[in-house]
């Protein structure tokens, strides 16, 4: 028997030695490499990265200044003035008699000056309109803290708007005059302003007032807007507040458009 296991084992030798001896070509496709097989599984490609959809930003509400304003300021664009300053063209309402206010007109603007305490009514013949947008350029001149100018409009015999400033432009206040009912009806503001310019430099008012709307600007800027139809027609002009010494002011470049002679705009 022990012939017949060492025959058997040399057999299973030369077997598994002829095995190991073929070529690839035998055992892979021809002309394709161990390297070369087909992948079993398809090669992951990975998701692309998820990129959310842009937000829309919400559209902001329009403020009721813009909503009133806008189409006026845009109508009157490129339009010449119905009124513009000039030399004859201001002077003083009866101040009381132990006061006065020195006016002078220089380099297009006009120039007052004010004696110690009291108030005084500076008066435009001429400037009597409802509906309007008004600008002008005022300058303080050597003003103590302690005074303030107010521009007026609607003034009649039943009473008028009023929005004062201080005379360093940092603060405004509101006061509705009533001469029929003998007190002040309940629209009282007041508030701080942020974008005046410099001591001695111009500001620019502007005040736009249709129907019962009415809305003012300091450089470009509002800082009041009020609904109001107490006083329905009247004049515009400007009031100064004395205070404890003399002091100045000047208003140049003012304009007035008469928003009634412009077709087109919103009801009031």
């Amino acid at each position: 028997m022990r012939p017949n296991r060492q025959i058997f084992a040399m057999l299973f030798l030369v077997m598994n030695l002829a095995f190991l001896g073929c070529s690839s070509e035998r055992i892979f496709a021809p002309n394709t490499s161990p390297s070369q097989l087909p992948t079993l599984y398809p090669t992951y490609t990975p998701y692309p990265t998820y990129t959310p959809y842009p937000t829309t930003p919400p559209t902001p509400t329009p403020s009721p200044t813009e909503v009133f304003s806008a189409p006026i300021l845009t109508a009157i664009e490129g339009r010449s003035p119905d009124f513009s300053l000039s030399p004859a063209s201001w002077e003083e309402g009866a101040p009381p008699p132990d006061r006065t206010v020195k006016k002078q007109f220089v380099n297009g603007q006009w120039i007052f000056e004010q004696t110690p305490t009291g108030f005084s009514r500076i008066v435009i013949p001429g400037l009597s309109y409802t509906n309007f947008v008004l600008t002008v350029d005022i300058t303080s001149i050597d003003s103590p803290a302690d005074t303030a100018f107010s521009i007026y409009w609607r003034f009649s015999a039943a009473g008028e708007y009023r929005v004062y400033l201080t005379m360093d432009f940092s603060k405004w206040s509101t006061q509705h005059v009533s001469y029929t009912e003998g007190i002040d009806p309940p629209e009282q503001r007041s508030g701080v302003i942020t974008n005046a310019h410099a001591p001695g430099s111009p500001n620019t008012l502007m005040l736009v007032a249709y129907g019962q709307h009415h809305v003012v600007y300091l450089n470009g800027v509002p800082f009041y807007f009020m609904d109001d139809g107490h006083y329905p027609n009247g004049t515009i002009g400007f009031t100064l507040d004395g205070s404890s010494r003399a002091w100045k002011i000047s208003f140049g470049n003012l304009q007035v458009w008469n928003l009634d002679k412009i077709p087109g705009l919103p009801q009031k």
